[in-house]
């Protein structure tokens, strides 16, 4: 996959403020360079379709979804369904672990990297037991952000769509 089709521009989350105001969300340009040189094409399959909200740019794309209905509309972090301001364990660098939030989502499908001749993405079920997380800072007037990073977490069986043990995860729910 070739990192300078990696760029996108127009990914849309909610306010930390006002959740039903959308904001631009820029992605990370020096992660998502890290995740493509370490080869972790499924990563970047969620960055475009769990993030992003558009299907990852391959070949014959929904070639094996040819019989179920086209697009589903997913849209990434506009569909998020709670947002924690915080996070209570270190992040990248020192003294940033309050000022990143965390959108909670509950994606229907991911895509997963099938090598074959004909696509290599094939579109699957999420995760069972699991919520997707979008890692954000929010810039300082609330106007943008920047997605840090996202990965799948195991879901609280006491309180589904949150994230298991989110209480001791982050410090504070927003919304």
């Amino acid at each position: 996959m070739d990192t300078q089709s990696l760029s996108i521009t127009n990914v849309l989350g909610p306010s930390q403020s006002d959740r039903t105001r959308l904001i631009p969300l820029r992605i990370n340009a020096l992660r998502v360079k890290t995740v493509a040189e370490r080869g972790q094409i499924n990563r970047l399959f969620e960055m475009f379709y769990n993030v992003a909200g558009v299907r990852p740019p391959v070949n014959n794309i929904g070639y094996f979804e040819r019989g179920s209905a086209f697009p589903d509309n997913w849209g990434g972090p506009r569909h998020a369904h709670a947002l924690f301001a915080g996070i209570k364990r270190p992040f990248n660098d020192v003294d940033e672990d309050d000022k990143v939030s965390v959108y909670v989502l509950s994606p229907r499908y991911v895509y997963r990297y099938q090598p074959g001749m004909v696509c290599v993405a094939k579109r699957e079920s999420a995760p069972n037991n699991a919520v997707f997380v979008v890692y954000v800072k929010f810039d300082h007037d609330d106007r943008s952000g920047e997605i840090l990073n996202w990965e799948w977490v195991t879901e609280s069986p006491d309180s589904p769509g949150l994230p298991d043990g989110f209480e001791a995860r982050y410090k504070q729910r927003l919304w």
